[in-house]
């Protein structure tokens, strides 16, 4: 079971509430475990 549908939960709300294309990017990708502090 992944839970990786879950990330487009809140872009999707926005669009729907706003009409606008939610358009924002994080600092870290959630793919790469680039922010492997938060790792351990």
């Amino acid at each position: 079971m992944e839970f990786e549908a879950l990330l487009s939960i809140g872009p999707m709300a926005y669009e729907r509430k706003t009409g606008k294309e939610y358009d924002q990017a994080t600092k870290t990708s959630y793919e790469t475990f680039a922010n492997e502090s938060a790792w351990k």
